[in-house]
Protein backbone atom coordinates (compact mmCIF):
# COMPACT_ATOMS: atom_id res chain seq x y z
CA UNK A 1 0.00 0.00 0.00
CA UNK A 2 0.79 3.67 -0.28
CA UNK A 3 1.90 4.16 3.34
CA UNK A 4 4.39 1.30 3.15
CA UNK A 5 6.24 3.05 0.27
CA UNK A 6 5.55 6.75 0.84
CA UNK A 7 6.56 9.25 1.99
CA UNK A 8 9.95 8.27 0.50
CA UNK A 9 11.85 9.26 3.63
CA UNK A 10 9.15 7.97 6.02
CA UNK A 11 8.49 11.43 7.45
CA UNK A 12 5.31 13.48 7.04
CA UNK A 13 5.84 17.14 6.22
CA UNK A 14 2.71 18.28 8.04
CA UNK A 15 3.34 19.42 11.58
CA UNK A 16 2.16 17.76 14.75
CA UNK A 17 2.86 20.24 17.53
CA UNK A 18 1.52 18.80 20.74
CA UNK A 19 0.03 21.47 23.01
CA UNK A 20 -1.86 21.15 26.27
CA UNK A 21 -4.10 24.17 25.69
CA UNK A 22 -7.43 22.85 24.33
CA UNK A 23 -8.12 26.02 22.31
CA UNK A 24 -4.79 25.70 20.47
CA UNK A 25 -4.76 21.93 20.08
CA UNK A 26 -6.82 21.89 16.85
CA UNK A 27 -4.55 24.47 15.25
CA UNK A 28 -1.54 22.16 15.50
CA UNK A 29 -3.17 18.74 15.15
CA UNK A 30 -3.20 18.19 11.38
CA UNK A 31 -3.67 14.44 11.55
CA UNK A 32 -6.65 13.53 13.73
CA UNK A 33 -9.88 12.60 12.05
CA UNK A 34 -11.96 15.28 13.71
CA UNK A 35 -15.45 14.11 12.83
CA UNK A 36 -15.10 10.68 14.39
CA UNK A 37 -15.38 9.51 17.99
CA UNK A 38 -11.99 7.81 17.84
CA UNK A 39 -8.63 8.39 19.46
CA UNK A 40 -6.69 11.58 18.91
CA UNK A 41 -3.43 11.66 16.97
CA UNK A 42 -1.49 12.96 19.98
CA UNK A 43 -1.93 9.55 21.60
CA UNK A 44 -0.10 7.94 18.68
CA UNK A 45 2.85 10.29 18.21
CA UNK A 46 4.24 13.48 19.65
CA UNK A 47 6.95 13.88 16.99
CA UNK A 48 6.85 17.25 15.20
CA UNK A 49 7.18 15.51 11.81
CA UNK A 50 5.61 12.07 12.39
CA UNK A 51 6.60 9.02 10.38
CA UNK A 52 4.50 7.59 7.58
CA UNK A 53 4.46 4.29 9.50
CA UNK A 54 2.91 6.00 12.54
CA UNK A 55 0.24 7.63 10.38
CA UNK A 56 -0.51 4.30 8.69
CA UNK A 57 -0.97 2.67 12.11
CA UNK A 58 -3.22 5.55 13.19
CA UNK A 59 -5.42 5.27 10.10
CA UNK A 60 -5.83 1.53 10.66
CA UNK A 61 -6.79 2.20 14.30
CA UNK A 62 -9.38 4.79 13.18
CA UNK A 63 -10.87 2.29 10.74
CA UNK A 64 -11.05 -0.40 13.44
CA UNK A 65 -12.39 1.92 16.17
CA UNK A 66 -15.08 3.44 13.96
CA UNK A 67 -16.06 0.20 12.22
CA UNK A 68 -15.42 1.71 8.78
CA UNK A 69 -15.43 -0.54 5.73
CA UNK A 70 -12.49 0.14 3.43
CA UNK A 71 -12.29 -1.39 -0.04
CA UNK A 72 -8.92 -1.49 -1.82
CA UNK A 73 -7.92 -2.20 -5.40
CA UNK A 74 -11.19 -1.40 -7.17
CA UNK A 75 -11.95 0.88 -10.11
CA UNK A 76 -14.64 3.48 -9.48
CA UNK A 77 -17.06 4.02 -12.34
CA UNK A 78 -19.15 6.85 -10.87
CA UNK A 79 -20.14 8.57 -7.64
CA UNK A 80 -23.69 9.85 -7.12
CA UNK A 81 -25.86 11.01 -4.26
CA UNK A 82 -29.58 11.35 -3.68
CA UNK A 83 -29.04 12.05 0.01
CA UNK A 84 -26.82 9.01 0.56
CA UNK A 85 -23.47 8.92 -1.25
CA UNK A 86 -23.10 5.82 -3.45
CA UNK A 87 -20.28 4.48 -5.58
CA UNK A 88 -20.79 2.34 -8.64
CA UNK A 89 -17.71 0.31 -9.45
CA UNK A 90 -16.48 0.19 -13.02
CA UNK A 91 -17.71 -3.39 -13.45
CA UNK A 92 -21.22 -1.92 -13.12
CA UNK A 93 -22.48 -4.69 -10.86
CA UNK A 94 -21.47 -3.53 -7.41
CA UNK A 95 -22.90 -0.48 -5.69
CA UNK A 96 -21.48 0.58 -2.36
CA UNK A 97 -23.42 3.10 -0.27
CA UNK A 98 -22.02 4.99 2.69
CA UNK A 99 -23.73 6.50 5.69
CA UNK A 100 -22.22 9.99 5.39
CA UNK A 101 -19.23 10.27 3.09
CA UNK A 102 -17.32 8.51 0.36
CA UNK A 103 -13.58 9.07 -0.07
CA UNK A 104 -12.04 8.13 -3.40
CA UNK A 105 -8.23 7.99 -3.48
CA UNK A 106 -6.98 8.32 -7.03
CA UNK A 107 -3.31 7.49 -6.46
CA UNK A 108 -0.15 9.23 -7.56
CA UNK A 109 -0.09 11.32 -10.69
CA UNK A 110 2.12 10.34 -13.57
CA UNK A 111 5.71 11.49 -13.73
CA UNK A 112 6.27 14.72 -15.65
CA UNK A 113 9.54 15.25 -17.50
CA UNK A 114 11.09 18.74 -17.30
CA UNK A 115 11.91 20.52 -20.55
CA UNK A 116 15.63 21.02 -19.93
CA UNK A 117 18.94 19.33 -20.43
CA UNK A 118 20.39 17.90 -17.24
CA UNK A 119 23.22 15.63 -16.15
CA UNK A 120 20.75 13.18 -14.71
CA UNK A 121 17.49 12.91 -12.91
CA UNK A 122 15.95 10.73 -10.26
CA UNK A 123 12.18 10.35 -9.94
CA UNK A 124 10.63 10.81 -6.51
CA UNK A 125 9.80 7.11 -6.25
CA UNK A 126 13.52 6.19 -6.36
CA UNK A 127 15.06 9.11 -4.45
CA UNK A 128 17.23 8.29 -1.43
CA UNK A 129 19.50 10.27 0.85
CA UNK A 130 22.53 8.35 -0.45
CA UNK A 131 21.90 9.55 -4.01
CA UNK A 132 22.18 13.14 -2.73
CA UNK A 133 25.25 12.65 -0.52
CA UNK A 134 27.96 15.28 -1.25
CA UNK A 135 26.22 16.37 -4.46
CA UNK A 136 24.55 19.56 -5.60
CA UNK A 137 20.87 18.73 -5.74
CA UNK A 138 18.31 20.69 -7.72
CA UNK A 139 14.75 19.74 -6.78
CA UNK A 140 12.30 20.23 -9.63
CA UNK A 141 8.79 19.44 -8.61
CA UNK A 142 5.73 20.68 -6.88
CA UNK A 143 3.99 20.36 -3.60
CA UNK A 144 4.74 17.83 -0.92
CA UNK A 145 7.12 15.62 -2.89
CA UNK A 146 9.50 18.49 -3.70
CA UNK A 147 9.47 19.77 -0.13
CA UNK A 148 10.01 16.27 1.26
CA UNK A 149 13.06 15.66 -0.95
CA UNK A 150 14.57 19.05 -0.08
CA UNK A 151 13.92 18.64 3.64
CA UNK A 152 15.44 15.16 3.79
CA UNK A 153 18.54 15.75 1.67
CA UNK A 154 19.79 19.17 2.78
CA UNK A 155 21.94 17.75 5.58
CA UNK A 156 23.78 15.23 3.38
CA UNK A 157 23.94 17.13 0.07
CA UNK A 158 26.60 19.69 -0.79
CA UNK A 159 23.81 22.13 -1.67
CA UNK A 160 20.08 21.88 -2.32
CA UNK A 161 18.27 24.19 -4.75
CA UNK A 162 14.50 24.19 -4.99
Amino acid sequence: GFWTRYPRFDELISVNKWVRDETQRWRYDWHSFLDTPVRMWEKVSQRYFPSGREFHEYMNAVVDDAGIEVIYGVDVGSVASDGTPCVTLSDGTTVVCAKYRVFVATGLEERREPYLRAVGGVPYSRMTRELARNKRVCVLGNGNAAFEVAQNTYDVADRVFV
